[in-house]
């Protein structure tokens, strides 16, 4: 019984603030009293006040929290100063939502924040915006922050001992669960660019790369791209790779079989069966397989004073003139090595007529 009136008088408290008493009221302040102690509750009345002090000044002691060095009334006039939030911030306090023509000569901005009126409201005299949960489970306030408390925030965000120095998404994420401005996103993003931190310790996103240049090509023979090809099944005459040699500015294409990758023999295949015939280019243009990058080649190069270039490692890109023959030729060795495999060294000189006159038609 003695509880029942208790309920029935917190009730009455909390939907019109005052007690009302039922017959005695000292005789029943004592029960009420006698009857919270028993069961370890606090002083109705002052938990009423506790309740109204904490809708008046809770934003404002929550606010204060995040900056330890400014009061109230100092991020209140912070943003009355700023330019983007100042006219939105006296326009909210008079309730009246400027027009379009008003806001025409406004930083993108205070026009930003002018298209989230309906999110923005006032609370202990400071600016906040609404942010719903996608779930609908809440809502919590952001606060809008001026330019110039902006470093501090990001440095507070991703640079202090609580932050860790991590990354663009995280640190957004965290910056906006109190806070909001425009280009919010943007701001981070370059905030985390500029660390010195971030940039000495932690590995790149993407690995750097040098810009791919060109090979200029002014008539045959300037320059003259060779690559390997292989392994393929040994044939009768015991030839496994295929050694190709691609000149640059007219496309002519040499495919000759060789036993291996030596580089004794990828000289001599080169000085008799290339040069004699066609003379010494100015530059050969390879990768960097140790058949290219052996004494003996470099001393034929030395010898007949060609001009040795290479790729950069492990990009066959910057070999491209080959490796584009490369995978036509070898889509062609494929569709004919279907059965007998010991003669495909007798059939290049058929595919290589076949893919020239092909070339040609494509130019013609």
């Amino acid at each position: 019984m003695m509880h029942e009136r208790l309920y029935k008088e917190l009730e009455v408290l909390n939907s019109s603030g005052k007690v009302t008493p039922v017959v005695d009221q000292q005789s029943e302040d004592q029960e009420v009293a006698n009857a919270i102690v028993q069961d370890g509750n606090a002083n109705p009345a002052s938990s009423s006040v506790e309740g109204k002090s904490e809708n008046s000044k809770g934003m404002a002691q929550v606010v204060t929290s995040w900056f330890q060095n400014k009061s109230v009334t100092e991020l209140r006039s912070l943003q009355d100063e700023d330019p983007d939030i100042g006219p939105i911030l006296k326009a909210m306090e008079t309730n009246r939502r400027p027009s379009s023509q008003e806001m025409a000569n406004k930083s993108p901005a205070a026009r930003h924040y002018w298209i989230l009126w309906d999110s923005l409201l006032l609370q202990d005299s400071l600016l906040f915006k609404r942010f719903l949960k996608k779930d609908g489970s809440g809502e919590h306030l952001q606060f809008l922050v001026p330019r110039v408390m902006k470093p501090d925030i990001l440095f507070q965000m991703h640079d202090s001992v609580l932050s860790g120095h991590l990354g663009c998404k995280k640190t957004k994420e965290k910056t906006l669960q109190r806070f909001y401005w425009y280009a919010l996103k943007d701001d981070v993003k370059l905030h985390i660019q500029r660390c010195d931190v971030c940039a000495a310790d932690k590995k790149p996103t993407k690995i750097p790369r040098a810009p791919l240049g060109s090979l200029p090509a002014g008539a045959p023979g300037d320059c003259v791209a060779t690559d390997y090809l292989g392994p393929f099944p040994v044939t009768d005459r015991g030839n496994r790779y295929i050694l190709l040699l691609t000149d640059h500015f007219s496309k002519y294409v040499e495919i000759l079989p060789v036993p291996d990758m030596t580089a004794e023999v990828c000289a001599s295949k080169i000085l008799n069966e290339f040069i004699s015939r066609w003379g010494c280019p100015l530059s050969i243009h390879s990768d960097q397989g140790r058949t290219y990058e052996s004494e003996i080649f470099r001393q034929l190069c030395r010898m007949l004073e060609i001009r040795k270039t290479r790729t950069s490692a492990r990009n066959p890109r910057a070999n491209g003139q080959s490796e584009r023959f490369n995978r036509t030729l070898l889509r062609m060795i494929k569709a004919y090595l279907c059965g007998e495999q010991s003669d495909w060294d007798l059939q290049l000189a058929a595919w290589l007529a076949h893919i020239g006159l092909h070339l040609t038609s494509r130019r013609s």
